[in-house]
Order: C-alpha cells, then structure tokens, then sequence
C-alpha cells in the first residue's frame, strides 16, 4: 500500500488520512506484506470501519467530457466521503499512481 506523507503542501482531510494511516499500520502490522491489491484492500475496508469511518468499497464517480458522460470510474476503497485509499502493491507513489488520483 501506498502512504503519502501528511507534510505535502496543502493536504487536506488530515485527520481522515491519519485514520487511514493507522487502519494501514494495523493491517501491516498483522497480515505483512505481499498481498495482492484485492486482499489489502479488503483488509484495509475492515479495519477503517471497525475504527468507525465510513467506507464505501468503490465509488462510482462519472466521467464527464464537454458536458457529455463518456464513462464510469471506479474508485478504490472510499474513506469517509473524502480519501481515496490506493492499496498498491508497491515501494513507493510512482507519477501513474498520482495521476490516477488527481483525476
């Protein structure tokens, strides 16, 4: 799983990204490392709910372009309304991943 530090120049929801922070710390701490995407993920939705955050597993967010819906984005576990949690499988935030979380 990704961690984006809570110091980058104008981080907002600090504290829902602290709490996922922890959730991640917890899931770390007891299932390691080299999981696939899918079961850190699943992992990761559990322990945010069971710390009481709201968690939608994806997130259906239309693509629109010109004023016209050209297709559907599914986001990868949802926190609380507001952070996208990107349980990649991955030493470090590449470009690609950060690009896919802007858009």
């Amino acid at each position: 799983m990704i961690l984006v530090s809570m110091e980058r120049d104008g981080m907002i929801h600090q504290e829902v990204a602290k709490k996922n922070i922890e959730a991640f710390q917890n899931v770390y701490d007891e299932l390691g490392y080299g999981f696939p995407e899918n079961v850190c993920g699943n992992a990761m939705c559990l322990e945010m709910t069971a710390t009481g955050m709201t968690v939608q597993q994806q997130k259906n967010i239309e693509v629109v372009y010109r004023g016209v819906e050209v297709g559907d984005y599914y986001t990868d576990p949802f926190a609380d309304n507001a952070v996208i949690v990107e349980p990649e499988a991955t030493e470090g935030l590449r470009a690609e991943h950060e690009a896919r979380l802007i858009n």
